[in-house]
């Protein structure tokens, strides 16, 4: 029983350990711009962040095995700003699918799509739906922010409207990759969705019933949030708290009866 990342296993490892009791984790992410302070690489920096640290708190009685990670995502909210690297929708969709199928022939049923990029919701939600028509899998859609933040960390107005390049991400990265971090271009990058929801009781930027956006609308510099708050510390206890969520819903997808799927 271990974790293991599909791409340091030799072939003779990889079949071995593939098969009906194994999850199968397939993290996804974005290169794309985040303003002047964090490299195009953010998001796929603080995904393999989280990553190298999954082992430490998945349950020794799990079989997990990590799939290599897909750097370029769906990032049309970007355009309009330079480094902006993205795949269509349907592209993505075949591409995922591709992925996934190396594991799908081993035996796996059981799949986390676990996504670092916001944009990328909407795609993985897509993706796991035709997994379950077409694979006949349990696959589930997931995100490293959703499983929230510690009590108190990051301020109400920060968690709700900085969402990109604000004090969560820019924290995170000080706490992986301090040295991306251009300390010098730190900022308050207010995000327009403050005033663009006041007054409205349904129609909220990043609500459940939103408009389509673009992160320029937002803010001229692409970055949404208080860049200014962020810190190592916050970085690490934000990773802390996701991890632990993320080894919690391993074992709930461990504990799924896949008779529910017949």
């Amino acid at each position: 029983m271990a974790t293991h990342f599909a791409e340091q296993l030799t072939a003779p490892e990889f079949a071995r350990f593939a098969g009906p009791q194994t999850i199968a984790v397939l993290p996804v992410a974005a290169i794309e711009p985040h303003g002047p302070h964090l490299p195009l690489s953010t998001d796929c920096d603080i995904a393999r962040g989280h990553l190298s640290r999954l082992a430490a708190y998945v349950s020794p009685e799990r079989d997990v095995l990590v799939l290599p990670l897909q750097a370029i995502g769906h990032s049309l909210e970007h355009s309009g700003f330079a480094g902006v690297f993205t795949h269509n929708a349907e592209t993505l969709l075949r591409a995922w699918t591709d992925v996934v199928d190396a594991v799908v022939t081993a035996g796996v049923r059981r799949l986390i799509v676990v996504s670092s990029h916001g944009g990328n919701s909407e795609v993985v939600g897509l993706l796991a739906t035709r997994l379950r028509a077409e694979r006949d899998m349990l696959a589930v859609n997931a995100a490293w922010l959703r499983f929230g933040q510690p009590e108190g960390l990051f301020d109400a107005d920060e968690l709700e409207h900085g969402i990109h390049g604000g004090d969560v991400e820019t924290s995170l990265m000080l706490h992986y990759r301090p040295e991306a971090v251009r300390g010098g271009h730190l900022a308050d990058f207010a995000s327009a969705a403050m005033e663009w929801d006041a007054g409205t009781a349904w129609l909220k930027t990043h609500g459940r019933t939103r408009p389509g956006w673009l992160s320029r609308d937002l803010n001229p510099q692409g970055a949404m949030g208080n860049a200014l708050l962020a810190s190592a510390e916050k970085g690490a206890a934000s990773a802390e708290h996701a991890l632990t969520g993320f080894a919690q819903l391993i074992d709930e997808v461990a504990a799924f009866d896949l008779g529910r799927l017949e």
